[in-house]
């Protein structure tokens, strides 16, 4: 448990080979629980590697709200039990070059549904989602937030749906503001983004294949709902078969979308 502002340190990626590991062997704790005493605690990690040991429940970091400057680089997270990285409310987030590896369920969780436990100013970059089964980025409540060059794959011989990149929608969300997910490779996966009631949103230069993962997907593409504002899809590559559903979609929107631009992209 950690209560001040603190470094963490490790010998690098490990988890199938020799090195230093930290093993969840009690189910629903977290390997790291960050509750600070003060706001503005800062926190980093870095080269570390984390595995769970079976069971469900708990998250490998867990940051409660009042943290800023969290930094998490080049950190292997295997196999975690149900959130490799929970934060719950946080300002100037770098999340970068770290490898999720066989994830029976979701990855990064960003924010609550209360409305002050909001993550601000994150940047989701250069890292490797291998073989995640249900969402690799939950967005519940953030402003300001990068998600570029990252790598995402999916075995085909499995079911792709309801697999899916960046959902926004798991529940109410209060802001889903100023977001950019640009430049990232996706193979194998039903779904880019589910969003409700977006402002902000930037999609660009992704290259997306196999999208849908064949017959009897559920999700689009990329789905809208609620009341959207500002809106920009250009320069991506999507390729791929979704049955009955689209790439595209905002038919479940209250609204006529605000100002939207969907142009210069590949299907």
């Amino acid at each position: 448990v950690v209560t001040k502002s603190l470094s963490f340190v490790g010998e690098g990626h490990s988890e199938y080979s020799t090195g230093a590991r930290l093993i969840q062997n009690t189910t629903a704790t977290n390997h790291f629980t960050v509750s600070p005493i003060l706001a503005g605690c800062s926190v980093s990690w870095d080269n570390l590697t984390m595995t769970a040991n079976g069971g469900s429940g708990g998250s490998c970091l867990y940051v409660g709200k009042g943290c800023n400057s969290v930094r998490i680089r080049g950190c292997t997270f295997g196999t975690p039990s149900a959130l490799a990285i929970n934060l719950q409310g946080s300002d100037d987030v770098q999340i970068d070059g770290n490898l999720f590896d066989v994830s029976a369920t979701n990855c990064i969780s960003l924010g609550t549904s209360t409305a002050a436990n909001v993550v601000s100013n994150c940047s989701i970059t250069n890292n490797s989602f291998f073989q995640i089964s249900v969402k690799a980025i939950l967005v519940y409540n953030v402003t300001g937030l990068l998600i570029q060059g990252n790598r995402v794959y999916k075995n085909p011989s499995t079911p792709a749906d309801p697999v899916c990149f960046v959902d926004a929608v798991n529940t109410l969300p209060y802001q889903v503001e100023n977001v950019i997910i640009s430049d990232n490779k996706i193979s194998n996966l039903n779904c880019l983004l589910l969003a409700k009631s977006p402002k902000q949103l930037v999609i660009s230069g992704n290259t997306v294949s196999n999208f849908g993962a064949g017959s009897g997907a559920t999700l689009s593409g990329i789905e809208l709902t609620g009341a959207p504002e500002n809106i920009s899809i250009t320069g991506n590559v999507f390729s791929g078969s979704f049955d009955t559903k689209s790439f595209y979609s905002d038919s479940a929107c209250s609204s006529v979308i605000a100002n939207t631009n969907i142009s210069g992209n590949l299907f």
